[in-house]
């Protein structure tokens, strides 16, 4: 079981779910958790009451992508950047025989 903190960032975005649970963390089944990462924490929470035994009531959360809020947040991060020029590598070999022969190798 995880656990999420029931306030969003101020992006809208749920932090990442935990392993321990801590005062007024909302429990997530795997399931859930796996959904809070996948959308990158813009999700929806709802909580609702169930009664599980007569005059036993528990509270049981839903997890919703929010769709929207997520295709939103990627629209606004900046471009991949172009990949650059692979380096060129020396080995040690190369690099001992420049060293005995004075010739600068790097």
């Amino acid at each position: 079981m995880k656990y999420l903190t029931p306030t969003p960032n101020p992006s809208g975005a749920y932090p990442a779910p935990q392993s321990n649970p801590f005062p007024g963390a909302i429990p997530l089944t795997d399931e859930q958790a796996q959904m809070v990462v996948d959308y990158n924490g813009f999700v929806t929470i709802t909580s609702s009451e169930e009664e599980y035994e007569e005059g036993f009531f528990r509270t049981v959360y839903t997890v919703e992508p929010n769709t929207e809020a997520w295709e939103s947040w990627k629209a606004s991060l900046p471009p991949e950047p172009e990949p650059g020029p692979e380096p060129e590598y020396v080995t040690y070999a190369e690099l001992a025989k420049a060293i005995r022969e004075g010739v600068n190798a790097v």
